[in-house]
């Protein structure tokens, strides 16, 4: 039992890179045209990648050890929110492409032209950067410096726009760490939970 599951875990690690290559060729497909893309940072979605297969992998040792159907039917319940946010943090795109800001999330898309755009401004709080894109006709959009290459996006937006229509604060945006020590900490807690938990089954 103990080495199937070792085996899965290492066949998951070797498939992590197809996995995101695969997400990756969808990417460019929905964003069709010219322009760079802008995903979230690697080191937080890989994070998150991991602690989804811990999870599989507890699934599949609660239905192995014979547990209950109504428990095995609450944990999928409980991590359901959990694989939904990783869908929506992995597939999350940004790309700008000719007059149109393009901003791709799970299972929908929302397109801003250059035209429609009001004002890009800025906004930080404890230690993080927000980009705030308001537009005639839609709600804003919000910008984390989750995104990799953060920096290099707000000097894109800022093409984009034209700069009388963006304000000093993000003109004067660096590029920042895109992401805290406390955002990591959480899922690196959320792992060890897992591999906890997963431990004490194999061994129960």
């Amino acid at each position: 039992m103990r080495e199937n599951i070792s085996k899965s875990v290492i066949v998951d690690g070797f498939l992590m890179k197809s996995v995101f290559r695969t997400m990756e060729t969808w990417a460019a497909r929905w964003f069709v045209g010219a322009g760079e893309i802008y995903a979230i940072k690697n080191s937080l979605v890989y994070s998150y990648f991991f602690a989804i297969i811990l999870s599989v992998v507890l699934i599949f040792i609660s239905a192995y050890k014979g547990d209950p159907r109504t428990k095995i039917v609450v944990l999928v319940s409980i991590l359901t929110p959990f694989y939904y946010f990783f869908l929506e943090l992995a597939l999350r795109k940004i790309m700008i492409s000719g007059d149109a800001l393009i901003i791709r999330k799970f299972l929908r898309k929302k397109i801003i032209r250059r035209q429609q755009i009001r004002l890009i401004r800025a906004m930080r709080l404890r230690g993080r950067a927000f980009i705030i894109v308001e537009s005639d006709g839609e709600s804003p959009v919000i910008i984390s410096n989750y995104y990799e290459r953060f920096g290099a996006l707000a000097n894109a937006l800022i093409l984009f726009a034209g700069e009388e229509r963006v304000s000093d604060e993000v003109k004067g945006l660096p590029e920042l760490n895109p992401v805290r020590f406390s955002d990591m900490a959480s899922i690196w807690v959320a792992i060890g939970i897992f591999i906890l938990v997963i431990i004490a089954r194999l061994f129960a």
